[in-house]
């Protein structure tokens, strides 16, 4: 087909969309099947028996039960680029149904005033290799070549899975760096751009997190990062297998992450979610709107444990905040309290950190996930904690006893 015909075919977006494509393609041919509609699959809008087009109405149907922005992408990435009879309401088709879920779903978070992230996907492509997907939605125009930095905090137990380099660095996280291409000072208003970044992995979970930064500057951040939550890069199947197998919500919960593109994985989380909530007590209420619907205490390594959160957050919280807790200790195991908590003349352990994702992130509505790796002795702790909000210096609604925890034993392996 000339490129006379395509223009007269396409409007300016999709003109657009096929000139920036191409280092995507390249990307997604160099890490293999990640995508679930990649150009190596059979077209999506051809039979699969006779190999003709599909008629208008089928295809409709198809592209009305396609939830993900990826997925959509895809499909029309594969039809513009097909060297058969185009119909431009096909594509017309796909950018109505585009422009629906963007309008019915609220971004994941505004990394700077020139972008949206409207979408991200974490998919294992082969052993050691997964690909991180960002669909943007551009504001308004970069004056700046930026580059992405993708950052993944590990729990306690896998932190000897990390590079050496961040381990030499004493850092509990990996990070994975993208320069976009085309760069950032070319993306024009209005457009919606999808970058692809293939990485090396490990087949554990990351917390993960994504900002922008200007290699030109120092301190070269630029704008606020995106909690993305955590990840591992499980299929569908593997999702479903997981949401049956958990028995606990933190089992649950670690999985949330990786349910964006899949409708039925979602569904099956959600009536999971709601049987595991039914059947385990809120521990309690620490604000109005604000809920803890479940607390862990698990050994990682001699003197190791992670604590793990589940907040339940019916409104926003707009402060920064730190949690400190709390283990009173029986009086004939003082001496086994740190040196300062000794001196002070108390009678507990605290440990105070900020939580991961900030309490700011928190989304309205859902349940977030917070695990912390703490240093403590194997002894029985009566167990409580209060929110502290950082910006107005004060306490932030009801300290919440936990109940005695003690050592559980032998140090989880996942």
């Amino acid at each position: 087909m000339s490129k006379k015909t395509y223009s007269s075919l396409l409007n300016q977006s999709n003109i657009n969309l096929i000139r920036w494509l191409c280092p995507v393609l390249v990307v997604g041919f160099l890490v293999g099947p990640g995508c679930s509609r990649g150009p190596e699959e059979s077209a999506w809008f051809r039979s699969s028996e006779s190999g003709k087009v599909l008629p208008f109405e089928e295809l409709k149907a198809d592209i009305q039960r396609t939830d993900s922005l990826f997925d959509l992408f895809d499909m029309k990435r594969q039809y513009v680029l097909s060297q058969g009879r185009m119909e431009p309401r096909v594509i017309e088709e796909i950018d109505r149904r585009r422009d629906r879920i963007l309008a019915e779903r609220p971004p994941l978070g505004s990394p700077c005033p020139e972008v949206d992230l409207v979408a991200f996907d974490y998919r294992y492509v082969e052993p050691g290799r997964y690909r991180a997907d960002y669909l943007f939605r551009v504001n308004g125009s970069f004056s700046a070549d930026l580059e992405i930095s993708l950052q993944g905090s590990v729990a306690p137990e896998h932190l000897d899975l990390i590079s050496k380099a961040r381990r030499e660095d004493g850092k509990e996280s990996e990070v994975w760096v993208l320069r976009p291409d085309p760069p950032t000072s070319t993306w024009g208003e209005g457009e919606v751009r999808r970058l692809s970044h293939p990485i090396s992995a490990r087949a554990i979970p990351y917390n993960l997190m994504m900002l922008f930064y200007d290699p030109a500057r120092s301190p070269g951040r630029y704008g606020e990062p995106v909690y993305l939550g955590w990840r591992q890069g499980k299929t569908e199947s593997a999702l479903l297998e997981g949401i049956e197998r958990a028995d606990n919500l933190f089992e649950l919960y670690r999985l949330e992450g990786d349910l964006g593109n899949f409708p039925a994985a979602r569904e099956a989380f959600d009536r999971k979610s709601a049987q595991l909530r039914a059947a385990t007590p809120p521990l309690g209420e620490i604000s109005e709107g604000l809920e803890l619907a479940a607390f862990d205490y698990r050994k990682v390594a001699e003197n190791r444990y992670r604590v793990d959160f589940l907040f339940c957050l019916d409104r926003p919280l707009e402060f920064d905040s730190l949690i400190s807790l709390y283990g009173v200790v029986d009086e004939a195991q003082r001496e086994l309290l740190s040196e300062r908590r000794r001196q002070e003349g108390k009678t507990s352990e605290e440990w105070t950190f900020r939580p991961f994702p900030p309490t700011k992130s928190w989304p309205e509505g859902q349940c977030t996930l917070v695990s912390h790796e703490i240093e403590a002795r194997p002894i029985p702790y009566n167990m409580r904690f209060i929110i502290y909000d950082r910006e107005n210096r004060r306490q932030f609604g009801e300290l919440l006893p936990l109940g005695w925890r003690a050592d559980p034993g032998r140090p989880e392996r996942e």
